[in-house]
């Protein structure tokens, strides 16, 4: 599972996971992103199937800007989530 291979090459980018009915889902800081982007797109992850955003009004950081992702090879899934503040 991607996962488990995030954790082991790109150790402590993953700050939460949640894995439900089959919907594998990681939390990533902002100045991560990229560095799991590049990671994503070698290991097969390279077609963006949407990108969304959740507002958490109460919340900091804000926003939750959610990455759905799908692997061409294997057609497994991972949504991505970075949390951000308005403006960033």
């Amino acid at each position: 599972m991607v996962i488990e291979h995030i954790d082991e090459q790109l150790p402590g980018i993953i700050l939460e996971r949640h894995d439900f009915r089959g919907d594998h889902t990681v939390v990533v800081g902002r100045e991560s992103f990229l560095v799991l982007a590049d990671f994503l797109y070698e290991e097969g992850f390279q077609f963006l199937v949407d990108i969304t955003a959740v507002d958490f009004l109460e919340r900091d950081p804000r926003f939750d800007v959610v990455y759905h992702w799908l692997n061409l090879n294997n057609q497994e899934r991972l949504r991505v989530k970075v949390q951000v503040n308005a403006g960033v």
